[in-house]
């Protein structure tokens, strides 16, 4: 493609510079890899909920603390080897938006770097992505936390949350056009089934088709307070189904390979009861890969009636 997923031209601003060759390190040498992932991810899930909340309180977004703690911790756990697996273990409801903005932006990065981005568009995807859902501090928390389903004049207003993150965006003054569309157009859809504007494929900008794909992916992994996780293998099923029409094609299939790859050693629980660990994944078929249980190797791609439910730690 153009690559349509090259450097797009938007101006940037000082605002955007956080990244350098300087590792950002929060935490002691003396702990795991995993353990220093997890504290990074936790303070920047910590430093997201000030800045929410500072955007609930007075309508503005902090830039310091992005600046300083999330976009740079954004951009080192986006390389943490292991990092799907955490992001799906910490998929819980509470702290939700925060939580969701950081996974978002994290798998987001990654992706980009797999679609050969641009540097300058890998930054402006990552601080998008940090941002694409701040809308929805506008919206009253008793339908963003209603835990059953919404009525019609509810949902309408849910979908303003796109409208309200660009123009907060927007009024910052600080944030080239792009993250305020990624705010404004991560829902919509290809086939231009999406909102608030029902765009279709060229209208939509290349840095929101892929925030929507990983904003649809977490969404399904996550707890909710209206519904529990969706099975692991119903969320890759939805993923390959919606490549074709919904969301990008190439940037579906990338994902998922990705994502796959890297959980390769990870163990998992099946539909059958039994758990095991991911061994191998087919180019063909990403989906469906060999599981190892106990001294017996299976090819999911051959078992229909076997699935992953979950990842398991």
């Amino acid at each position: 493609m153009r690559n349509e997923f090259e450097s797009s031209k938007e101006s940037h601003s000082h605002y955007k510079h956080f990244m350098s060759d300087v590792p950002f390190s929060p935490t002691s040498t003396d702990v795991s890899p995993t353990e220093s992932a997890l504290m990074t991810l936790h303070l920047a899930t910590s430093e997201m909920t000030k800045v929410l909340k500072e955007i609930r309180k007075n309508n503005r977004i902090l830039i310091q603390p992005l600046q300083d703690v999330v976009f740079p911790a954004v951009q080192m756990m986006s390389s943490e080897p292991g990092i799907f697996n955490l992001i799906l273990q910490l998929g819980q409801k509470d702290d939700y938006t925060s939580q969701h903005s950081i996974a978002v932006a994290i798998l987001s990065l990654k992706l980009g770097r797999a679609l050969n981005l641009s540097f300058e568009d890998q930054t402006d995807l990552l601080q998008g992505a940090v941002l694409h859902d701040i809308g929805k501090l506008r919206i009253p928390d008793e339908i963003l936390n209603k835990p059953t389903s919404l009525t019609h004049a509810e949902y309408e207003e849910m979908k303003r949350h796109t409208v309200y993150g660009y123009e907060l965006i927007e009024r910052t003054g600080a944030a080239p056009e792009v993250q305020a569309r990624i705010a404004l157009e991560h829902h919509e859809r290809l086939n231009g089934s999406g909102y608030p504007y029902n765009k279709k494929d060229d209208e939509i900008h290349p840095l929101s088709k892929i925030v929507s794909v990983i904003d649809s992916f977490h969404a399904m992994s996550s707890m909710r307070v209206y519904r529990d996780q969706i099975p692991f293998y119903e969320i890759l099923v939805k993923l390959h189904h919606d490549m074709f029409g919904m969301f990008d094609p190439l940037v579906t299939l990338t994902f998922l390979r990705m994502m796959m790859n890297e959980l390769v050693g990870t163990h998992v629980e099946l539909s059958n009861g039994e758990r095991g660990v991911i061994k191998v994944i087919s180019p063909q078929a990403p989906t469906l890969p060999m599981i190892e249980v106990g001294q017996t190797v299976i090819d999911l791609s051959q078992m229909t009636g076997i699935k992953i439910v979950r990842i398991v730690e």
